[in-house]
């Protein structure tokens, strides 16, 4: 299903406005194994701590976003915090968000084996109002 066809069905400052949201568990070495919950969004691992969101349909703008690396024992060499670094949207067939996973010291690092990466994303998908 493409999102142009998703409602919110709730009253917004802005029109058009569609939330998306995603769960992946991730392995060893960062590997992202199979979507828990997906919502028009696939993630792929680029390398080390970086990581791609493939969104359905074409959106115009990223409005919010919140993504979040779920661990019940994390440690400081483990990727604990995520920090969105490049969209591409609105006129592209292929619309992405990246977004670095990093450690308490700034470096790049996957999360844990068994953790979770989680997140929500709130795109524009027309015209404003």
């Amino acid at each position: 299903m493409n999102i142009h066809a998703v409602q919110t069905g709730v009253p917004q400052a802005e029109g058009n406005l569609v939330d998306l949201y995603f769960e992946y568990p991730i392995g060893a070495t960062g590997a992202v194994g199979t979507a828990v919950r997906n919502r028009y969004i696939t993630m792929t691992r680029l390398g080390a701590g970086n990581y791609r969101l493939a969104l359905d349909g074409a959106p115009n703008a990223l409005m919010a976003h919140d993504i979040k690396i779920i661990d019940a024992t994390p440690a400081a060499t483990d990727g604990q915090y995520a920090i969105v670094s490049v969209r591409t949207l609105g006129a592209t067939s292929s619309p992405v968000v990246e977004f670095f996973t990093y450690q308490q010291n700034g470096t790049a690092a996957d999360p844990r084996s068994g953790a979770v990466i989680s997140g929500w994303l709130r795109v524009q998908n027309g015209p404003r109002v």
